[in-house]
């Protein structure tokens, strides 16, 4: 099946809104509700800790690994910066299904554009790299970020990735100008990138257990559609890094592993959709279990799974709090 043909079977089942019956139901009121909502709602913010605190992790990893490759730039040096950026950024992708947001920037930003930042084979002299009267400093970068359009990112996961993945050793390693800045670049955007980590917050839900869970669903539905228009645009080619795109192999498989956990047959996530929606419950079930049968890399059907289970968690969403 043809890369455009899927991108339009996962636009158009994200694009779907639920019917005009479940955006008009009123919220659930049964018999033991209330206590799976709250026992699924700790279970979530046990799980939302562990996610956060091995991101942390991570991103401090990734730091390290980025001052030991730009002390001494050499392949394994190299190698280790690459695997400790697809480490923390699967962990960012596994946290992306809680209700959280980034106090200053879209660290995830994408697509972007590469050339944006530095140069591309064929144009040797693009990018903020390469553009002297633009500083290689905090602010400047922050300043650069998103200028004219949110593909233009100077900053975050995305450029950062171009930065580590489609440049070499070699670009790390002279003693002219344009490779000073360069280096300059990768340290500040693996600095910017860790304090965005370290700043996310929680969203408030005030209290109203509904509307918690509610977003929840929602919140999830918004993710797996974008995870799901990213993952086919997928390189089909599993041993090639997919570059530039928010769903890398590891991503998915991350995503796949905390939905099926947090939706697990015994969770009281599950059984709180259960009581919601008996069906639509079922059928969120159904897909997981198709998901987690299927490859994160090399495989058309996933992004049209992820769709479909977006839709089904949107549908619940709507179904609990016809207002959100």
């Amino acid at each position: 099946m043809s890369r455009l043909i899927i991108s339009a079977a996962v636009a158009l089942l994200a694009a779907c809104s639920p019917p005009d019956a479940i955006q008009s139901a009123p919220a659930v009121d049964v018999p033991g509700f209330e206590h799976d909502a709250v026992t699924a709602l700790e279970e979530i913010s046990r799980t939302r800790v562990t996610v956060k605190t091995d991101l942390l992790i991570a991103a401090d990893t990734l730091a390290a690994s980025a001052e030991r490759f730009l002390a001494q730039p050499n392949e394994n040096s190299l190698q280790t910066l690459r695997a400790a950026w697809e480490t923390t950024h699967r962990h960012y992708a596994a946290l992306s299904l809680f209700p959280e947001v980034t106090l200053d920037t879209d660290v995830d930003q994408w697509p972007i554009e590469p050339g944006y930042l530095d140069s591309l084979p064929g144009y040797p002299e693009s990018g903020i790299i390469h553009d002297l009267t633009i500083d290689i400093s905090p602010a400047s970068l922050r300043e650069q970020d998103g200028f004219t359009d949110p593909t233009e990112a100077s900053l975050g996961f995305h450029p950062l990735e171009f930065l580590i993945f489609r440049k070499t050793v070699e670009d790390y390693s002279g003693s002219d100008t344009f490779t000073a800045r360069r280096r300059q670049a990768l340290a500040i955007l693996t600095a910017e990138l860790k304090a965005s980590l370290e700043a996310l917050e929680t969203i408030p839900d005030g209290g109203n257990l509904t509307m918690a869970l509610s977003r929840l669903f929602q919140h999830q539905s918004a993710t797996l559609e974008r995870v799901a228009l990213s993952a086919s645009a997928l390189d089909q080619d599993p041993a090639a890094h997919p570059g530039y795109v928010v769903s890398s192999p590891g991503s998915l498989e991350e995503i796949q592993e905390i939905m099926n956990e947090l939706y697990a047959p015994e969770s009281a996530l599950l059984g709180a959709a259960s009581r919601i929606d008996k069906t639509i419950a079922a059928e969120v079930r159904e897909t997981l279990d198709q998901s987690m049968a299927t490859p994160a890399s090399g495989d058309f059907v996933l992004p049209l799974q992820l769709a479909a289970l977006s839709q089904q968690l949107a549908m619940l969403g709507y179904r609990l709090y016809p207002g959100t």
